[in-house]
């Protein structure tokens, strides 16, 4: 048995190596010679370099501008105002949005610290770069022994009736 392992080895069944590479979706099936190997003699690229002085020559000019900014965000809970002034909550009655302020409004902020939002809520004593929080009741209104008188009011989200907001 030892010797037909020493005969097997000594004698020469390929001429050559196949490679696969099963890596992939496509198939890639490499032969290499084992009887003629060739010259790998590979020339170094020769590479050129050269100096280029430029100067880049740029506009610099800019200038300040005054900017101002302003916003509001409503944080608004919208109440039904039943019978004998039982109030219950209604669908889609919580909600928070920026409201948009008009250039007028914005400058009224910023200029005496004041902003409206109907006749009935004045917000004062706002100041820059601060935020204010107000409680205001923008829809209808509550009375201090609890009773309340609803009605209609609309917003971004959807309008309600018999409410207060």
């Amino acid at each position: 048995m030892n010797r037909l392992v020493i005969v097997l080895t000594l004698i020469k069944i390929a001429y050559g190596l196949v490679g696969y590479d099963c890596n992939g979706n496509h198939l890639n099936v490499t032969t290499i010679s084992l009887n003629s190997i060739g010259d790998c003699s590979i020339q170094p690229a020769m590479t050129e370099t050269q100096d280029i002085y430029i100067q880049l020559l740029q506009l610099s000019e800019f200038e300040f501008t005054s900017v101002r900014q302003c916003k509001v965000q409503i944080t608004r809970i919208i109440y039904y105002c039943g019978m004998h002034s039982h109030m219950s909550a209604v669908h889609n009655g919580f909600g928070e949005y920026l409201h948009e302020t008009t250039a007028q409004q914005c400058a009224r902020m910023h200029q005496d610290g004041t902003f409206s939002l109907g006749p009935q809520n004045l917000i004062v004593g706002l100041k820059d770069n601060a935020t204010e929080t107000s409680s205001l009741v923008l829809a209808n209104k509550l009375t201090d022994d609890g009773s309340c008188q609803g009605t209609q009011y609309v917003d971004p989200y959807g309008s309600w009736e018999k409410v207060v907001v």
